[in-house]
């Protein structure tokens, strides 16, 4: 794709050799990392199914919250969690517009969301 013809070089000697080696070395690292965490997130998962006695491992778990500044600007958020860790691209912010509700009343706020 390049358009003229493309040489691979692998050092064999020097400083070069050596930043390929750390890149390497903390590759396999952060591989490590994300395996140890993939098998953590499996084990919590599985630990939901027993304790709560549900009939199959969730594929996404949802979690709202809500804030507010002594009952003013109040906003929502939805995160979002699955096998593999949280999944960013799927978290949410609501803004919450209701007149009726009393400052501070969390749940009200939770029913718009």
């Amino acid at each position: 794709k390049a358009g003229s013809k493309v040489e691979v070089s692998v050092p064999k000697r020097g400083e070069k050799k050596e930043l390929i080696g750390h890149a390497l070395t903390n590759a396999r690292e952060a591989l490590g990392r994300k395996l140890a965490d993939t098998a953590t997130q499996s084990r919590l998962l599985e630990g939901m199914v027993t304790t709560l006695g549900l009939p199959h491992t969730p594929k996404r778990i949802k979690v709202y919250d809500n804030s507010h500044i002594q009952g003013t600007n109040a906003v929502g958020a939805m995160i979002v969690a699955g096998p593999d860790g949280f999944m960013k691209n799927q978290y949410r912010k609501f803004n919450i517009k209701s007149q009726g509700l009393t400052p501070g009343d969390d749940y009200g706020m939770m029913r718009e969301v």
